[in-house]
C-alpha cells in the first residue's frame, strides 16, 4: 500500500533471547524468521516498549520463569515498536468503540479526525501485519505458497503461544482481525478459521482491550485496582468501586476469562499494572499482599504450563484449571468466588438501574 509522503507507518522489531556471548553481550539478537516446529513464545509488551532493551526486559523475565521451573528448550521472542504516526491511545480507544463501547474521549481534542487520518493510511498497524507474516503465515502456508492441511496447521499452531502486557493485547486484536481477513482471502471456511484461531493461546497481563471480544484463546490476569485499565469490560466500574471486598477469583469466558483480585499491593499504590512480580525472587513479588501473590502465582503457573503444552504438542489447549493450578492456587475456590461475585454484581447493578427508574 502506497503511503502519503507525510505519513510514517508503524514498524515492529523482533529480538530472540539467546545465551550471552562476546558477539551478543545482552543475550539477544534481531530476527526476521522463526522456525515453525520449535516450541516458541512471543512477548508483546506495553506501548512503552520502544527500544530493544525494553523488549529484552520482558524476554529476560519470562526466561527466568521458565528456567526456574526447569524449562529450557523454548524459543523466546520479544518485540519493540516504532509507532510512526500511529497513536497507541487511539488504537486502544478505537478497539473498544468498534466492539460497541461508547467512547466519549474521541469527541475531544480532534481525536476523531486524527483517527480517520491514521486509518486512511494504515488501516491495520504494520506491527500486526509483520507479526502475522513472521509467526502465523508460515504455519498456514507452505513453501509452495499453498495452504497446508488443517491437521498440519493445527499442529504448528500448537507449538506457539503469546504473552501480552497492556497495549500488547491491542496488537493481538489487530493481529486476529488481519489473520481472519487473510485466511478468508486464501479460501479457508469460517469454521476452519475459528478452529485455527482457537488453537492459539494468549496469556494477557492487564490487557487494554475488551476482554469479551478476544480473537484467540485468551486467559487474562488483572487487578481490580488497576487505574490504567479503563473500559476493559462492562464490569470494570463495579469491580473497581468494590475492590476492597474482592478476593482472588476466576470469571469464565462470558466475563472475559479472567483471574483477578481487588488489589495486588496492600498500600493501593500505582503499581497494579506492572508485571514485574512475575519474577518470584523480585522485590516487587515480596511486596505483594497475599491475594496479589495468588494471582501472580496463577499467571506464572499458566506461563510454565503453557510452555510444557507447546513442548509436548498435546491435543487441545489446556483448560484454565490445568494452566493455573498449583500449591498456592486453588482454581476451584477462585471459580466459586467468581461465580458468587458475579451473582452479587448482577443483583446490585439491576437494583441500581431499578432505583434510577
Amino acid at each position: 500500500m502506497t503511503q502519503a509522503a507525510d505519513f510514517t507507518p508503524s514498524r515492529v522489531h523482533i529480538i530472540q533471547r539467546i545465551d550471552k556471548s562476546v558477539r551478543h553481550p545482552y543475550g539477544v539478537r534481531p530476527v526476521s524468521y522463526a522456525p515453525i516446529n520449535h516450541p516458541s513464545i512471543v512477548l508483546l509488551g506495553g506501548e512503552g516498549t520502544i527500544k530493544s532493551r525494553y523488549a529484552n526486559y520482558y524476554a529476560s523475565m519470562i526466561q527466568d520463569i521458565l528456567h526456574n521451573d526447569g524449562i529450557h528448550d523454548i524459543n523466546i521472542y520479544s518485540v519493540y515498536y516504532d509507532f510512526g504516526n500511529r497513536i497507541p491511545k487511539l488504537d486502544r480507544t478505537d478497539i473498544f468503540r468498534r466492539a460497541g463501547y461508547k467512547i466519549e474521549q474521541l469527541h475531544r481534542n480532534g481525536d476523531n479526525k486524527t483517527l480517520a487520518e491514521m486509518y486512511k493510511h494504515e488501516p491495520i498497524p504494520h506491527i500486526a501485519i509483520k507479526l502475522f507474516n513472521v509467526f502465523i503465515r508460515p504455519r498456514i502456508m507452505g513453501s509452495d505458497d499453498r495452504p497446508r492441511h488443517m491437521d498440519q496447521i493445527m499442529s504448528y499452531m500448537g507449538r506457539i503461544f503469546f504473552w501480552t502486557h497492556s497495549y500488547g493485547g491491542t496488537i493481538m486484536n489487530y493481529l486476529g482481525e488481519y489473520m481472519r481477513d487473510e485466511m478468508r482471502r486464501i479460501g479457508f471456511s469460517a469454521h476452519d478459521i475459528d478452529a485455527v484461531c482457537q488453537q492459539i493461546l494468549v496469556i494477557g497481563h492487564a490487557p487494554t482491550v475488551p476482554m469479551f471480544r478476544q480473537p484467540f484463546r485468551t486467559l487474562n490476569f488483572v487487578s481490580c485496582g488497576d487505574t490504567i485499565i479503563e473500559n476493559v469490560n462492562h464490569m470494570t466500574d463495579y469491580l473497581n468501586k468494590n475492590a476492597d471486598d474482592i478476593t482472588p477469583m476466576y470469571m469464565d469466558e462470558s466475563c472475559g476469562n479472567v483471574i483477578t483480585t481487588g488489589f495486588f499491593y496492600s498500600d493501593y499504590c500505582n503499581r497494579e499494572h506492572n508485571p514485574a512480580p512475575l519474577r518470584k525472587n523480585s522485590a516487587e513479588y515480596r511486596e505483594l499482599c497475599d491475594d496479589g501473590r495468588v494471582v501472580f502465582d496463577a499467571e506464572r503457573n499458566a506461563i510454565t504450563n503453557a510452555a510444557r503444552y507447546i513442548s509436548q504438542t498435546a491435543d487441545g489447549i489446556p483448560s484454565p484449571r490445568e494452566l493455573v493450578s498449583g500449591p498456592t492456587v486453588n482454581f476451584d475456590k477462585m471459580a466459586h468466588t467468581g461465580k458468587t461475585m458475579y451473582e452479587i454484581m448482577l443483583k446490585d447493578i439491576r437494583s441500581q438501574k431499578h432505583n434510577k427508574r
